[in-house]
């Protein structure tokens, strides 16, 4: 039988990204008249983090090291923005210190076809992403093959033009930038086929109560609820918008939700990424103030007591060893490790854990060994996985017909990642575990994919580690 493989992320260590958009057929538009609506140069940027074609995520502020940062607006076919592209392609060599970066936001173009382009036009500076357009809006994108230079001293747009200009252009405003003087060619008409973005310049139509909270009950409240690991619990409205800017950030950089698996690889169960619809609904309406409106706050009531099982009452409920966590510094994984109780082997078809204090317990995980080690101190790793929690996910079901075998004696072994958080606490966690007494049509088995030998030496930036692992046999 030809073997196929099944695998779970149980950590996301892909590279970020949001859902796509529906692609819209949108022709190539003739070149506008060069035209300079609003200065731009002297605006501020935001921070972000965006995909580009090589499924690499690129923050702007983890640049903030290079001398200035290029980024020119991009678009698939456009022989403005193909002229642009080979531009920058050889004043990379001539700037060192400076990062260079292509921006599409161009509704009908999508990641595989932006790669497809770079490839075609021998491009290899990154080309992000923008499926959202919030980077592009942000950044005041209107034609492909716009240049914005940055001043990372300032964070401000230091030059906004075309890339070649008859005098002044982007490499006068460089050799300005990376001397320390004023740029006196700051703003320059830009000409180049129009990039359409129907969100500019719309009406907001967007409530708080009916589109914004039901988003952050869904998304966020489980980690932001009093007494949880978040900082701050969105309780309110006056909550939420206390806390706007912070929130537009975190999304915008990606930061939250803190779930990486990138929707482009392929589809995952438990998605807890924001949708581009919901990204764009929530940051344009903090950009629009973060209005109230009208109805009720669903918010203030969106948490609830949590059931102890949510699962139902369990066939086996086991005390995790309690640990003492100072108020701060840093707590290595502890690796406690007790008698496993049964008498005989059980097929294990689900776990649940209830962290003791759910602001500090960062994840549990849980395993079987062959017997109980002296001292009742485990190890970082087990015969068989037994599940684990991780903040938003308590319980951990097989799928129909699967099921994990665990045998009789020998210990149970935990691993333990606590966070202090300002305040000493004792934590004394639970697990617990549902047993069916039928034999699985499938066994279940965990493998870990890790490298324990990774290095990295001084100065080396975007350093890439692989791991892999051979299967011992043929696997669903």
């Amino acid at each position: 039988m030809k073997s196929s493989v099944k695998v779970t992320l149980l950590a996301g260590a892909l590279a970020a990204g949001v859902s796509a958009l529906a692609l819209v057929a949108i022709a190539n538009p003739a070149p506008s008249p060069a035209v300079l609506a609003k200065p731009i140069a002297g605006a501020a940027v935001d921070d972000f983090q965006l995909v580009a074609q090589d499924g690499v995520a690129y923050q702007l502020k983890y640049f903030k090291t290079a001398k200035a940062i290029v980024i020119v607006s991009q678009m698939n076919g456009d022989a403005g923005s193909r002229a642009a592209m080979k531009s920058l392609e050889a004043m990379k060599a001539a700037y060192p210190g400076v990062q260079f970066m292509l921006l599409n936001s161009s509704l009908r173009d999508d990641r595989d076809s932006i790669a497809k382009e770079a490839k075609a036009q021998n491009i290899s500076l990154p080309i992000l992403d923008d499926d959202s357009q919030l980077t592009g809006e942000a950044l005041g994108v209107t034609y492909a093959g716009e240049a914005f230079a940055i001043d990372t001293r300032t964070w401000k747009v230091a030059y906004h033009g075309p890339v070649a200009a008859k005098s002044g252009g982007l490499a006068a405003a460089l050799d300005a930038i990376v001397a320390g003087s004023p740029v006196q060619a700051a703003d320059i008409p830009v000409t180049g086929a129009k990039i359409a973005f129907p969100a500019r310049g719309a009406r907001l139509n967007v409530s708080y109560a009916k589109d914004v909270a039901p988003i952050l009950e869904a998304k966020c409240v489980a980690c932001h609820s009093p007494n949880s690991i978040a900082p701050w619990a969105m309780t309110s409205y006056e909550m939420v918008k206390g806390y706007a800017p912070m929130v537009r950030e975190a999304i915008k950089t990606d930061r939250m939700p803190p779930y990486n698996a990138d929707p482009h690889v392929g589809q995952f169960q438990m998605d807890e990424e924001l949708s581009t619809k919901e990204a764009q609904t929530i940051v344009r309406w903090i950009e629009a103030g973060a209005p109230r409106g009208e109805g009720d706050d669903p918010l203030k009531t969106a948490v609830r007591p949590r059931a102890d099982w949510p699962l139902g009452e369990p066939d086996l409920v086991v005390d995790v060893p309690a640990y003492s966590v100072p108020a701060s510094g840093v707590v290595d994984y502890q690796t406690p490790a007790v008698s496993n109780t049964l008498t005989e082997g059980k097929w294990l078809y689900a776990t649940t854990f209830k962290p003791g204090d759910r602001k500090g317990v960062h994840h549990i995980l849980a395993g079987w060994i062959p017997k109980l080690p002296e001292g009742g101190k485990g190890e970082f790793s087990w015969d068989i996985s037994m599940g684990g929690y991780a903040v938003g996910n308590e319980s951990n079901t097989a799928p129909a017909g699967w099921a994990t075998w665990v045998p009789a004696g020998g210990a149970l072994s935990f691993q333990m990642h606590y966070t202090p958080y300002g305040k000493a606490y004792n934590d004394a966690s639970k697990a617990a575990f549902y047993f069916q007494d039928k034999a699985p049509e499938r066994m279940m088995r965990q493998i870990v994919i890790a490298d324990p030998t990774i290095e990295i030496l001084p100065n080396a930036a975007r350093h890439h580690e692989r791991a892999y692992v051979r299967f011992p046999g043929d696997a669903l």
